[in-house]
C-alpha cells in the first residue's frame, strides 16, 4: 500500500502552540508510514489588520494549492489558521472547504457540523483552577483574558470559566472578560484592563503566551504576580517553569492535538469513518495562583502521597512518564528508565532510612548523576522533573525524624539542583552552537551568488547546495513559467503546472532538463514525497518578492530549526531575485 500524504495547515510554526501541534503531527505520520506537508500559511484570507508586514499577505497563497486531490488529506489547525466558521464572507470555513474540493478534511480546534474536529477539553482544567482560586486562595474578582472572540476556543475557555463562577456561587461580570489575540502582542491590552481593574485579584488567561505578557503588565504596575494576583494560564509549555514566579496553568497537550489529528486522518482514509476526538486536560499549580500558602504544590504532580506503604515501583514508572519527553522517541527509553528505577531504590532508602549515612548520600548522588549523563537525547523534561523534585523534597522532609537527617536532605537537595542547573546550562550552550553554526549557514543561501556573471538552471542547484549545511536533506526548489502578479485584494491561482529547477535528495543535487521540469500542480507533492524515497516529511514555503509570487520550496527543515524558516524563506526569496535580475540583464543583451 502506497503512503499517505497528509498536509498540515496551520499559521505560524514559530509559536509555540502550532510547534508543539507540528511535532505531535510528526511523530504519528512517522509512526505510521505516512508523508507529512506542512504548510505554514499565517492566517485564512486575513485583512490588513491582521497582517505584521507588508507584505506578509502572500503566505496565505500557500492555502490555494490544495484544489487537485494532490493530497488525501487535509488537516486545518482551525485555531492558528483563524477562519471564522459562521461567517459568509471571505474569511469562511465554507470558502475554504469549496476550496479544497473533494479533499477529505479534518479540523484541530474547529466547531463546524460535520467535519471531524480533535480538539482540547477546554472545560475541566479552568473549572479545577478556577475553584482553587476562589475555595483555596480566596479570590474576590477573577477576570478572564480570551482569544480572538469568534476563535472556537476562546468560546470554550470563556464559557469555562463563567460556568466555574456561576456553579460556584457567583455572577458573571462581563466587563471583567477582555479578548486578545493568543500571543504576548495582547500586552497592551492586558495593562489597560489590570490598570483599570486595580481590585482584580484573580486573572485566567486563554493562553500562556498571554499570561506571560500579564506578568510584564502587573510588573508595570507595581503588582506581584503569585502575591498580589493569581494568575492562571493554558497549555502549561514549558517557559511555565521558568517564569518568576512559575506559572500554573492547564495542561492541554497540543503536541497530542497533533497526533490525534493524524492518526484520526489514517483512521478515516482507511475506513472512511471519522469521529471527533478530545483530547484531557488537567490543572497543574504552581506558585503564580499561590497567594495564601503553597503547601498544596506537593500534592499534584503525580497524584502520590509519599508513606512507608507506596509501592516505589510505582512511583518509579508513573514519575517517569510523567517528565520522558516521549517525542524525542523511544530508543532510549528502557535504557534510561533503568537507570532512574536505580535512582529512585536510591531515594526511598534515604526516605525510610533512620539515619542517613554517608555511604547513602553517596550513592544516591552517583545514580543521580549518571541519569543525566545517559540522557543524551535530552529526553528529560526539566521542567517537570525539577517539579518532581520539589515532591520528592518535600516527601523526605515529611519523613524526617531528627535534625541530623534534615540536614542531610538539605545538602541532597542543593546538591540536586546545583546540578540540574549545570544541566540546564549544557543543554542551552549545546543547543546554541547549533543554532548559531545553522544561523550562520543559513545567511549564506544568497549571499555566494553576489559576483555571479551569469546564470543557468544549474544555478538553482547551487543554491539548493547550502541547504546540507544546516541539515536539510530534501528540497525541490518549483517556479512558475513566469511570476505571478498578487496584491491583497487579488484572489491567487496558481499557474495549472510549476517547473522544477532544482533538487536535493538525500544530500545529491539533480538539476532537471528543459523536458522534465514541467510538472502539473496535482502532482508536485507526490512527485516531492516519491523522490525522496522514504517517508517523512516536508514544509512547504512560498517564493515572493513584494507583490511578485516566484513559486514555492518542498524542504525537511530540521526539527530544531524551525524558527528559522523565515530567515531561509526571505534568503531563498533573495536568491530568486538575484537570479530573476541577472536572467533580465542577460535576456536585454
Amino acid at each position: 500500500m502506497s503512503a499517505k500524504n497528509i498536509a498540515l495547515l496551520l499559521g505560524d510554526i514559530r509559536d509555540v502552540y502550532s510547534n508543539e501541534v507540528v511535532k505531535g503531527a510528526m511523530q504519528a505520520a512517522k509512526e505510521n508510514g505516512s508523508n507529512l506537508l506542512i504548510v505554514p500559511g499565517r492566517y485564512f484570507q486575513a485583512g490588513e489588520e491582521y497582517l505584521l508586514g507588508e507584505h506578509e499577505y502572500q503566505y496565505q497563497t500557500l492555502f490555494t494549492y490544495f484544489t487537485k486531490n494532490n493530497v488525501d488529506m487535509v488537516i486545518l489547525c482551525a485555531g492558528s489558521v483563524g477562519y471564522v466558521s459562521d461567517c459568509d464572507g471571505r474569511n469562511s470555513l465554507d470558502l475554504f472547504r469549496k476550496r479544497i474540493g473533494n479533499i477529505p478534511l479534518i479540523t484541530i480546534s474547529g466547531d463546524a457540523p460535520g467535519v471531524p474536529n480533535v480538539r482540547y477539553d477546554n472545560f475541566s482544567g479552568i473549572h479545577k483552577g478556577i475553584t482553587y482560586m476562589l475555595k483555596n486562595q480566596h479570590c474576590k474578582k477573577i477576570a478572564m483574558v480570551g482569544g480572538e472572540k469568534e476563535n472556537p476556543d476562546t468560546k470554550e475557555r470563556v464559557y469555562a470559566y463563567k460556568n466555574a463562577i456561576v456553579s460556584l456561587g457567583g455572577t458573571v461580570d462581563e466587563e471583567l472578560i477582555v479578548y486578545g489575540d493568543f500571543t504576548e502582542r495582547s500586552e497592551p491590552l492586558i495593562y489597560d484592563f489590570l490598570k483599570a481593574h486595580p481590585d482584580v485579584d484573580g486573572v485566567v488567561f486563554a493562553n500562556d503566551g498571554m499570561a506571560i505578557a500579564g506578568y510584564r503588565s502587573a510588573k508595570k504596575l507595581g503588582r506581584v504576580v503569585g502575591k498580589d494576583i493569581a494568575f492562571l494560564g493554558f497549555d502549561n509549555i514549558e517557559q511555565d517553569n521558568y517564569m518568576d514566579p512559575p506559572l500554573a496553568s492547564v495542561d492541554a497537550d497540543a503536541y497530542g492535538l497533533g497526533y490525534a489529528a493524524v492518526m484520526e486522518s489514517l483512521h478515516y482514509l482507511h475506513t472512511r469513518r471519522a469521529a471527533d476526538h478530545i483530547i484531557p486536560s488537567r490543572f497543574v499549580i504552581r506558585s503564580s495562583i499561590i497567594l495564601h500558602g503553597e503547601q498544596e504544590l506537593v500534592k499534584q504532580s503525580l497524584g502520590y502521597g509519599i508513606d512507608k506503604y507506596t509501592n516505589f515501583d510505582d512511583l518509579a514508572k508513573s514519575s517517569f512518564d510523567y517528565f520522558y519527553d516521549a517525542r524525542n522517541g523511544d530508543l532510549d527509553r528502557d535504557e534510561l528508565f533503568e537507570y532512574f528505577g536505580k535512582f529512585m531504590s536510591d531515594l526511598s532508602a534515604v526516605i525510610f532510612a533512620e539515619d542517613i549515612t554517608t555511604e547513602q548520600v553517596e550513592e544516591l548522588r552517583l545514580s543521580y548523576k549518571r541519569l543525566f549523563e545517559e540522557d543524551e537525547n535530552g529526553s528529560i523534561n526539566i521542567g517537570k522533573f525539577m517539579y518532581f523534585l520539589e515532591v520528592m523534597e518535600q516527601a523526605m522532609l515529611d519523613h524526617s525524624q531528627n535534625e541530623t537527617k534534615q540536614k542531610h536532605i538539605v545538602r541532597i537537595s542543593s546538591f540536586a539542583y546545583k546540578y540540574l542547573s549545570y544541566v540546564i546550562s549544557l543543554r542551552e550552550s549545546n543547543t546554541a552552537n547549533r543554532l548559531n553554526n545553522a544561523r550562520h549557514e543559513i545567511n549564506r543561501i544568497s549571499a555566494d551568488l553576489i559576483g555571479l556573471q551569469n546564470v543557468s538552471d544549474k544555478t538553482y542547484a547551487s543554491v539548493l547546495s547550502k541547504f546540507g549545511r544546516f541539515g536539510v536533506k530534501h528540497c525541490f526548489l518549483y517556479l512558475y513559467d513566469k511570476p505571478i502578479r498578487h496584491e491583497i485584494s487579488d484572489e491567487f491561482i496558481p499557474d495549472e503546472a510549476l517547473y522544477l529547477k532544482a533538487a536535493l535528495n538525500d544530500g545529491e543535487l539533480y538539476s532537471p532538463s528543459k523536458e522534465e521540469q514541467k510538472i502539473p500542480i496535482s502532482d508536485i507533492f507526490s512527485f516531492a514525497f516519491s523522490e525522496s524515497g522514504e517517508f517523512g516529511y516536508l514544509i512547504m514555503l512560498n517564493l515572493f518578492i513584494r507583490d511578485m509570487i516566484y513559486g514555492v520550496i518542498l524542504c525537511d527543515i530540521p526539527y530544531e530549526i524551525f524558527d528559522y524558516h523565515e530567515s531561509i524563506n526571505s534568503q531563498m526569496n533573495s536568491a530568486i531575485g538575484v537570479i530573476s535580475l541577472l536572467q533580465e540583464a542577460e535576456e536585454k543583451d
